[in-house]
């Protein structure tokens, strides 16, 4: 499969020119001469995913984040990113995101949280673009009023997660809940006024007294477990549209921490 058809395929449904401006979704590390057999798709590009790609003998790696961001001036082999673009390029091995592009898509990144919580029907968190009412995160009415422990349950049943981050100002039922996949520290205050908590990612003390001060209880269920459904959703959107190529996942968390 040449990789002209799958770029094209890609751009065409989460279109480059719909990210945000600081993003660098697209590609990445690119041959549009290399035919494509074996496709990776991943959250995040680490060595080691980079270690399993040439085991695998993978031909293009979809991911989520983009390796790059900003400028990039120069190259040095010998450091960590160095070294990675090093083995992508000797093995052949292209990579292509798709990230805030995605995010923000009608049928993106937002829609698949509402199906994963059991609902069909969001109103956008924030709107970036007005004519379209495209943007980042979503909100829902839940069916019924739930407690605490209810809606924690849920959460983590929905999610498949052991555990999460719970902060509340105050003893609380929830019918109203807001969420954004990945990082949603940046828009609390949007969540405020359209619910009573916020489920998100990489919430940090700041925006916890924010949303203390607008009595916004959250549940931080981490950056990569809120966005994993990127990888199953792209491989089923791919398995539809080629022929004769491999698809395979990888649902592995790089750079998750631990508690000790």
């Amino acid at each position: 499969m040449n990789l002209k058809y799958i770029v094209k395929l890609l751009r065409d449904l989460f279109p480059e020119k719909e990210s945000d401006s600081w993003d660098n979704s697209g590609g990445q590390i690119i041959n549009f001469d290399k035919d494509i057999k074996k496709v990776l798709i991943t959250l995040d590009i680490s060595d080691k995913l980079i270690d399993i790609s040439i085991e695998k003998d993978v031909d293009l790696i979809i991911s989520h984040h983009p390796m790059f961001f900003g400028g990039l001036n120069n190259i040095d082999i010998s450091s960590y990113k160095g070294k990675m673009i090093k083995k992508l390029i000797d093995n052949e091995i292209n990579v292509y995101s798709i990230h805030t592009n995605f995010d923000m898509a009608a049928e993106g990144m937002t829609k698949l949280i509402t199906n994963k919580l059991g609902y069909e029907h969001f109103k956008v968190l924030k709107i970036q673009d007005i004519e379209k009412g495209t943007g980042y995160g979503g909100v829902i009415d839940l069916e019924e009023e739930l407690k605490k422990e209810e809606l924690i349950r849920l959460i983590k049943e929905k999610f498949n997660i052991n555990e999460v981050k719970y902060f509340s100002s105050g003893n609380k039922t929830y019918k109203k809940l807001s969420f954004c996949g990945g990082s949603g520290g940046d828009f609390i205050e949007e969540a405020s006024k359209a619910s009573d908590i916020y489920i998100t990612g990489d919430i940090k003390h700041h925006d916890y007294q924010l949303a203390y001060e607008l009595g916004l209880d959250i549940i931080d269920i981490g950056h990569y477990e809120s966005e994993k459904f990127f990888l199953e959703y792209i491989k089923d959107i791919l398995e539809i549209k080629l022929e004769n190529v491999d698809l395979i996942t990888i649902d592995r968390n790089y750079f998750k921490s631990i508690i000790i």
